[in-house]
């Protein structure tokens, strides 16, 4: 186990996302769900294993720009099928119309090739062999979310959120929003698993918070001198009933 996950008390694994140009040996995609975060991420998260796919494997081809394996082209159909449809096939409704819809997708950069292999696995795993580790993903409850957020802003110098949220996308919380902030000199953390469809395969309390490599560096060189320590954070993490004010 990780040591930010050990200091969250948590029994979830930091997942680190990487790619690879051939597939982890041993490992596999390991779900026959249409969503790919169920033979991909939570394998990793909850139980510690390694996953890798290519484009092949996913059914679902958001993944193939959310999780880095070169994209899908033109984002013309997403922008209304997410927004009110056509008159023979009804859209989704999440946005009023196309133009709203594609302000959020424009967000999402295109990473990777169609050749790759994304992979998921435990962080401390990763580091092991020495993967070129690009996102690292917390699955976490809100008391360890919001710990992860302070975390961020912990030794920031910037003022702002410690967070972003972007709607109506999955595995893009997890992987590409992410891989953006790493090219930000001030990279935040992305808050993850809103989409409706992968709910049904979190509890209600479960959610993502992703960040770039270098952030969970940063957080895992200042965490020895963060509240992560502390018999405050251990009694709140633990029980309820603590005094916010002692």
């Amino acid at each position: 186990m990780d040591e930010i996950s050990k200091l969250l008390m948590s029994d979830k694994h930091a997942v680190a996302i990487y790619h690879t140009k051939e597939p982890v040996e041993g490992t596999g995609f390991l779900s026959e769900e249409h969503c790919c975060l169920p033979g991909l991420f939570f394998p990793a998260a909850r139980d510690g294993k390694t996953a890798c796919a290519n484009r092949e494997q996913l059914k679902c081809s958001g993944a193939w720009s959310g999780l880095g394996l070169g994209g899908f082209g033109s984002k013309d159909s997403m922008t209304v099928s997410y927004s009110q449809g056509t008159p023979d096939k009804p859209g989704r409704k999440l946005f009023l119309d196309p133009e709203c819809a594609r302000k959020e997708f424009d967000m999402v950069k295109t990473y990777g090739s169609a050749e790759d292999y994304v992979v998921c696995e435990p962080v401390d795993v990763a580091e092991s062999k020495g993967a070129d580790i690009e996102v690292v993903v917390f699955l976490v409850d809100p008391i360890r979310m919001f710990a992860l957020a302070d975390m961020v802003n912990f030794s920031r110098r910037a003022p702002g959120s410690a967070v972003k949220y972007v709607n109506a996308y999955a595995c893009e919380q997890l992987y590409a929003l992410a891989k953006a902030e790493g090219e930000s000199d001030d990279p935040i953390g992305i808050v993850g698993l809103s989409e409706f469809f992968v709910r049904k395969f979190c509890s209600p309390e479960e959610m993502t918070f992703a960040v770039p490599y270098k952030l969970y560096k940063r957080i895992v060189a200042d965490s020895s001198r963060s509240f992560l320590t502390t018999d405050k954070w251990k009694d709140a993490v633990q029980s309820k009933n603590s005094s916010c004010c002692d």
